[in-house]
C-alpha cells in the first residue's frame, strides 16, 4: 500500500502543518517558516520509512529518537496522539478513497496500516516512559541527596553538642587532678 499513499505524501504534510499552525499552542513550538519547511522534510521522510519499512532494529531507533526529540522540545503526550490520529485519518481517508467499498482489499490495508500506526504510537509512549523514569530517578536522586546533606548537617550538631560538655568535663578532670596530685 505504500505507492499508493505516498503519491499523495505532500498534500499529507501539508494539510498536517496547516493543522498544527492553526492550534495556538502547537504552533508555539515552531519558531519560523524556515523550521517548518525542514519538519516537513521531516515528516515526509516519516512517512516513507513508515510505509515502506524495513521495521527493524534500525526503524526502531529511529523512532525512538523521534519520540525521544519530542520529550527534549517539550511536546506534551496530547499533542503526539493527536498528531499520530491527523495522520492515520488522512492515511484512512486514501485507502478508502482509493478502494471504497471493496473490503477485501481495503480491510487488510487498513489492518496492516493500524498496527504499524499503533507499533508507532507504542514506541514514542515508550520514550515518554522513560523520560518519565529518568525524571523520577533524579528527583529520587535529589530527595535522597537532600536527606544524606541533612543527616550530616544533624550529626556535626550533635557532634559538636556533645564534645562541648565532654570538653568542660575533662578540662574539670585535668584540674583536679592537678589539684589533687600536687
Amino acid at each position: 500500500m505504500g505507492p499508493e499513499i505516498l503519491v499523495h505524501a505532500d498534500s499529507i504534510v501539508a494539510r498536517f502543518y496547516a493543522r498544527i499552525l492553526q492550534h495556538t499552542k502547537a504552533a508555539r513550538a515552531i519558531q519560523d517558516a524556515e523550521q517548518v519547511a525542514q519538519l516537513k522534510k521531516t515528516l515526509h521522510a516519516w512517512l516513507i520509512k513508515l510505509l515502506t519499512g524495513p521495521y527493524d532494529q534500525e526503524y526502531f531507533e529511529l523512532r525512538s529518537r523521534i519520540g525521544r526529540r519530542h520529550v527534549q522540545v517539550g511536546l506534551e503526550q496530547f499533542y503526539m496522539f493527536g498528531a499520530m490520529d491527523n495522520i492515520r485519518n488522512q492515511l484512512h481517508a486514501i485507502l478508502i478513497e482509493k478502494h471504497g467499498t471493496e473490503t477485501g482489499e481495503l480491510l487488510p490495508k487498513l489492518s496492516a496500516l493500524n498496527k504499524i500506526m499503533d507499533i508507532e504510537l507504542a514506541i514514542m509512549l515508550e520514550t515518554y516512559r522513560d523520560d518519565l523514569v529518568a525524571k523520577l530517578k533524579s528527583e529520587e536522586e535529589k530527595r535522597n541527596q537532600e536527606k544524606f546533606h541533612s543527616l550530616q548537617t544533624m550529626v556535626a550538631s550533635l557532634a559538636h553538642e556533645i564534645r562541648n560538655p565532654l570538653n568542660s568535663a575533662n578540662l574539670h578532670i585535668t584540674l583536679l587532678e592537678r589539684h589533687f596530685i600536687k
